[in-house]
């Protein structure tokens, strides 16, 4: 027996499913759905971004509440004394005289005081090489460079070098032979009063001296009336000059 089906008595056959147990999902965010909220496909946890529902990392989504934040990156590591110029241990100039073997005894521990003392400088006889007829002798300070770079106006290196070098142009050879590299010769008058002082650079320093095509270090030529030049390396270089370092005459 058929049974009616208006819409105010609407019956469900036997075979018909049975009738919704939970309400339908409303997309809109209202209608009593089990999800009222209108941000549900927002990046971020249910209930908003704020009010504890998790801070935003870097790619715009958030953490969780009880999540530690991220570790802050290790700080950058100090600058040295030297190139800060805090006056520390650091050299920033220094100068290295060759000196003859022979005149080393010139040097005694009163006169590298004294110089010192009077100059502002540090200033170091290295111990010579096993064969060497020449010796190190360093004068260094701690004096740092002008605002722009450029070496300062005073270098109380450069006054220790100019001791160190009238020291060995005053000092006699112990072994009496005055037609050294330093000082007087005697056999030719025309070399009578030539001096020759020879200086240690380091390698990467010798294209600032030369310059472009030789100009810097003609016009010193020209100016001091002196001949400079850097010695090659075939010609008997001591062994106390290491493979990064040039001598100039």
């Amino acid at each position: 027996m058929d049974r009616s089906r208006s819409k105010r008595g609407y019956h469900y056959d036997q075979d018909s499913p049975p009738p919704r147990s939970k309400p339908r999902f409303d997309r809109r965010g209202g209608g009593g759905g089990p999800n009222t909220n209108s941000n549900y496909h927002r990046r971020g946890p249910p209930g908003g971004g704020g009010g504890g529902g998790g801070a935003p990392d870097r790619r715009g989504g958030f953490l969780p509440p009880d999540a530690a934040p991220p570790p802050l990156p290790p700080p950058p590591p100090p600058a040295s004394s030297a190139a800060a110029g805090g006056g520390g241990p650091g050299q920033t100039t220094s100068f290295r005289i060759l000196c003859p073997e022979s005149k080393t005894y010139g040097f005694p521990a009163s006169f590298i005081n004294n110089a010192q003392d009077d100059s502002g400088a540090i200033i170091t006889i290295h111990p010579p090489f096993p064969g060497d007829p020449v010796r190190v002798i360093e004068t260094a300070d701690g004096v740092p460079r002008e605002a722009d770079g450029r070496p300062p106006m005073f270098s109380p290196a450069q006054e220790a070098l100019l001791m160190v070098h009238r020291r060995i142009l005053e000092t006699q050879p112990d072994d009496g032979d005055e037609d050294g590299e330093y000082g007087p010769r005697g056999k030719d008058a025309r070399d009578r009063g030539k001096v020759t002082t020879r200086l240690i650079v380091p390698r990467q320093h010798v294209g600032c001296l030369l310059g472009k095509g030789g100009k810097i270090i003609e016009q010193m030529r020209s100016e001091t009336k002196t001949h400079i030049r850097i010695l090659p390396r075939e010609q008997n270089m001591p062994r106390c000059v290491s493979l990064s370092e040039e001598v100039v005459q």
